[in-house]
């Protein structure tokens, strides 16, 4: 992919591989990695349409809401409809400082992700979940907003190997329906929304990456206990 020049706080910044795109961020706290954000940004800057509708269940402090806003911005429309109630740690003035540069593709809803879907009514060409990670609610998630999604858009779920997300991904995502060629990028699962028949092909890939994803999560699982027993 060619390099975007993109402006940001006064000064040209080249975003042309995921390690630049890190740097672009370094100033945004958050959990998602470098090739998880690098992915997010170039879904964002495929996707179709003059003006794509990206929505994020879950800013925090705007690390991928920033991540998103850049490949707008470089595209020069855009939208980022980013939902979080911002009620825990107070995190809404972090969240608008570091939206800051890309705030004209930013439209923050301040609620649950079921008010939100109230709120919400246009067609998305790009949904990143990662709001409550309880399985009856990543469920719910991918129940309510699903209907809202384009032909073809891009879907990504954050840290897919925990115990509550993992098993809702299993059940609505790698498994037999409209989400298609699943791909787990560090603790991102991304796939492509596609409805039609499901083909053998699907299948094998579903099945290759459920298997991927539940090594995954036992390796997460290792380290997490292996971190309790040096800091209990």
């Amino acid at each position: 992919m060619t390099g975007i020049t993109i402006e940001i706080t006064g000064q040209r910044a080249r975003v042309s591989s995921a390690a630049e795109l890190k740097e672009a961020l370094a100033g945004a706290e958050g959990w998602l990695g470098r090739r998880e954000a690098w992915e997010l940004h170039r879904a964002a800057l495929a996707a179709p349409g003059p003006a794509p509708i990206a929505v994020e269940i879950g800013s925090w402090k705007g690390r991928s809401t920033l991540a998103l806003g850049l490949a707008f911005r470089a595209r020069g429309a855009g939208t980022v409809i980013a939902v979080d109630p911002h009620t825990r740690d107070d995190t809404l003035a972090d969240f608008e400082r570091n939206v800051a540069p890309v705030r004209e593709h930013v439209r923050p809803v301040l609620a649950l992700s079921p008010a939100a879907r109230e709120q919400v009514d246009e067609t998305i060409d790009l949904l990143f979940v990662d709001g409550s990670h309880r399985c009856e609610d990543v469920l719910a998630d991918i129940d309510a907003w699903s209907p809202l999604l384009r032909e073809g858009a891009t879907v990504a779920f954050h840290d897919a190997q925990h115990e509550g997300v993992g098993p809702a991904l299993r059940e609505r995502v790698l498994a037999r329906g409209p989400f298609r060629r699943p791909r787990l990028v560090q603790r991102t699962l991304l796939a492509t929304y596609e409805t039609g028949p499901w083909s053998p092909e699907d299948e094998a890939r579903a099945v290759a990456v459920r298997a991927e994803l539940a090594a995954a999560t036992v390796a997460a699982r290792v380290r997490r206990d292996l971190r309790r027993r040096r800091h209990p």
